[in-house]
């Protein structure tokens, strides 16, 4: 699942959580109430490391507004 979301997959957000680290969100589609969270950090080299990986709410990303 994480390897597939990693290479096949667009990310829906992208956030810098640090100098080298970053968030990033994938919608999985075959969890509808949950997105995919993995943090990465980019070393000097150019390599990637995984560092964390969570799901969490969509509610957290998707807002549902009301007119």
């Amino acid at each position: 699942m994480v390897y597939s979301s990693l290479i096949d997959k667009t990310p829906v957000g992208i956030s810098k959580t640090g100098l080298n680290t970053f968030k990033l969100v994938y919608d999985e589609s075959n969890r509808k109430s949950e997105d995919l969270y993995v943090i990465i950090a980019i070393e000097e080299n150019i390599e990637i490391k995984i560092l964390t990986i969570y799901s969490f709410s969509k509610e957290r990303r998707e807002r549902h507004y009301e007119p």
